[in-house]
């Protein structure tokens, strides 16, 4: 063999190297995985869920408008991040080792007793349109890092992450939702609170958003407020569920008469009606909502703006100045009137220019002014003690005039 034919077979089997190299590196297909334990799972499409627990209660979820609610052994909203965890988990769930066969399980004669199954830890029932599947988990592997699985009807064990155990409820406080307040958006116009034997009643004014006390005093109520409290009241989490007992003794909890009581309304419509009672042994006040079942106690911190006086209430700004001004009259040592032009302002009856930036301090001035309230049913004779029957000052806003009465 000549040395040309040489270098060409080394050619030939260097070629023949990378193939093999680049085929098996990057074109050959990987070996396939362990398929899911539960192929026909689709964790969105599951409409139902049912545990039981060893040596509890069933605790049952179902899914109504993509929100989960329990129904067993009490009716009440779930906490649906939870129950979607649990099923994201269990779709594409594979076993950690090779499963036991059915031919290997004929040699363990006492198999359900020897990895659980008789006395399982969790029997878990999925239902999904026409597709139900019931899971038995039984005993820990001896790290304890795992745990034996049996799907019902399907021959073989699994060996599964133990860490499946802690997305599954053992009690039915485990899926209960936490938040006090309806998770779905509450539409309403009208809120009453009583707060001992105080009732206050507010509605909102729909043009500019702004809250107005009806009663015991028709005046313009604190907007900034009321929406933080009603926002921190919406945020409000149950600490602890204490009974579901339909016959527990509410006058003992401070629930009947209830200490704090808030109602939201959309015009005579209830939406939502909160009673808040005695502060318990770890300074959480009890509490119960009129469309669920039980008692449940909740921080009090977030109710202290809801115990206020009917002042507490009350916009403390002197007025409230709207968007568009008309002539500003002023009556004190000098008598005159401010007159709103297209880009500024003008004096009269004296017809003489303004300083603009002092008339847009002077009118901050009364927007940002704020008060006590020294009395709020007033008598003429009231007027005269404190020097209103005749002022000394006086200002008047008058409505610009486009939109003056005729």
């Amino acid at each position: 063999m000549n040395a040309k034919h040489t270098w060409t077979w080394i050619a030939v089997a260097a070629a023949l190297f990378a193939f093999i190299f680049l085929f098996e590196r990057h074109w050959r297909e990987p070996a396939p995985g362990p398929e899911p334990i539960l192929p026909n799972l689709k964790a969105a499409a599951v409409t139902g869920v049912q545990v039981y627990p060893a040596g509890q209660f069933e605790i049952r979820a179902e899914r109504t408008n993509d929100m989960w609610f329990l129904t067993k052994p009490i009716a009440y909203p779930a906490q649906t991040t939870r129950i979607d965890a649990l099923l994201t988990t269990l779709e594409p769930l594979t076993p950690v080792a090779p499963p036991l066969t059915a031919h290997e399980l004929h040699q363990h004669p006492n198999a359900d007793v020897e990895y659980g199954f008789a006395t399982p830890q969790v029997t878990l029932v999925l239902q999904q349109d026409h597709y139900t599947r019931q899971l038995r988990l039984g005993k820990l592997t001896a790290p304890g890092d795992q745990v034996f699985l049996r799907v019902v009807g399907l021959e073989g064990i699994y060996v599964v992450d133990a860490g499946l155990l802690k997305l599954i409820p053992h009690t039915t406080n485990d899926w209960r939702d936490t938040a006090f307040m309806d998770r779905r958006p509450l539409i309403f116009d009208r809120l009453v609170v009583t707060n001992a034997t105080k009732v206050i009643e507010f509605q909102i004014d729909p043009a500019n958003r702004t809250w107005r006390m009806t009663y015991p005093l028709k005046v313009r109520a604190d907007t900034v407020r009321l929406n933080n409290s009603l926002r921190q009241l919406g945020t409000l989490q149950v600490t602890q569920f204490v009974s579901d007992n339909a016959g527990a003794d509410l006058e003992s909890y401070g629930l009947q008469p209830a200490e704090l009581e808030i109602m939201l309304a959309n015009g005579t419509n209830p939406v939502a009606h909160l009673f808040f009672g005695k502060t318990n042994a770890t300074g959480q006040v009890f509490a119960r909502r009129q469309s669920l079942p039980g008692i449940v106690a909740v921080n009090s911190e977030s109710l202290a703006p809801w115990r206020g006086s009917v002042n507490d209430f009350r916009d403390r700004h002197l007025l409230s100045l709207p968007q568009t001004l008309g002539p500003v009259e002023v009556r004190g040592d000098d008598h005159f009137t401010l007159l709103p032009l297209t880009n500024g302002w003008r004096i009269t009856p004296q017809d003489i220019p303004v300083d603009a930036k002092l008339a847009d301090d002077f009118l901050a001035t009364l927007a940002t002014a704020q008060v006590e309230f020294y009395k709020n049913a007033v008598t003429e004779p009231d007027l005269g003690t404190n020097g209103l029957l005749s002022p000394t000052h006086a200002i008047t806003l008058k409505a610009p005039a486009a939109a003056a009465a005729p």
